[in-house]
C-alpha cells in the first residue's frame, strides 16, 4: 500500500503567517526530510519500486510534453555518455 502524498510533519513547524516571525529554512527542511525518510522507510521495496516507477513515467511524459526539451535532454544524455574515439 503506497501512503498519501500528504506531508504531515512530525515536529511543530514554526508559525510563518506572523511578520517577525523568521522561518529558519534548514530546520523545516530537515523536519520534511525526517518525514519523507520516515514515510520511505514504512514501504516495502516492491512499493518503492512502484512509487520510483511511477516518478520516471512522470518525467517522461513532461519532456515528451515539450519537444525542445526532450531534444536537448537526448543532445546532453549522448554527449555525456559518449566514449571518445582512441586516436
Amino acid at each position: 500500500m503506497i501512503h498519501s502524498p500528504t506531508p504531515v510533519p512530525s515536529e511543530p513547524v514554526p508559525a510563518t503567517n506572523a511578520p517577525s516571525a523568521q522561518v529558519d529554512t534548514s530546520a523545516m527542511l530537515a523536519v520534511r526530510r525526517r518525514h519523507q525518510q520516515h514515510r520511505a522507510f514504512a514501504m516495502t521495496p516492491r512499493e518503492r519500486l512502484v512509487a520510483m516507477d511511477a516518478i520516471i513515467r512522470s518525467a517522461w511524459e513532461v519532456l515528451r510534453a515539450n519537444p525542445a526539451a526532450l531534444a536537448h535532454f537526448q543532445r546532453r544524455n549522448h554527449r555525456k555518455r559518449a566514449i571518445p574515439a582512441s586516436e
